[in-house]
């Protein structure tokens, strides 16, 4: 019986197929997943599907939009009577909750037949502008309410993480 050498020399740090190969297509397609796409679809859903003179450039949170309008430079829209979770909120289910509000309303517009952004010529405390958004004809603030990701806006209100811990107890 004779044994045969694998006549290949073996390639030095190879560990064979499927073994020791580092997850880094699979990072990268996460990172891209995660930060890039949402931006891609801001810009696509912002200068294809916007009607009026006010375009959606891109979503900041559950209740912020930056837009562009023809007469004005980019601003702010705050949508008005709902408030949302903060991104640097006090818990970390809150900031879980603003992440997930945010992520709904940018599907929302990119899923969207037609945008109408209605302007109330306020301002908020942030000097945002202040209006609503029509998605398809329906205020998107209703369907975030619908969703449990947002809630009428009432100055004084307890925070998000008092109430998710009020509602976990």
């Amino acid at each position: 019986m004779v044994l045969r050498r694998n006549l290949m020399p073996r390639m030095r740090g190879y560990r064979g197929p499927g073994r020791g190969r580092r997850p880094v297509g699979r990072i990268a397609a996460f990172v891209f997943v995660v930060i890039a796409a949402p931006l891609v679809a801001d810009y696509v859903n912002g200068w294809m599907k916007a009607e009026g003179d006010c375009r959606v450039v891109r979503v900041i949170d559950g209740d912020t939009l930056a837009m562009t309008c023809a007469k004005a430079p980019q601003k702010r829209l705050r949508l008005a009577a709902i408030d949302t979770p903060e991104l640097r909120g006090d818990c970390w289910q809150e900031r879980l909750l603003a992440v997930r509000a945010g992520l709904s309303l940018r599907w929302r517009l990119y899923l969207a037949g037609g945008i109408e952004i209605a302007l109330s010529g306020e301002t908020g405390r942030y000097g945002r502008a202040l209006g609503r958004v029509l998605v398809d004809g329906a205020p998107v603030a209703d369907r975030l309410i619908d969703a449990g990701l947002a809630r009428p806006y009432l100055r004084g209100d307890i925070s998000w993480c008092q109430k998710l811990k009020g509602a976990a107890a």
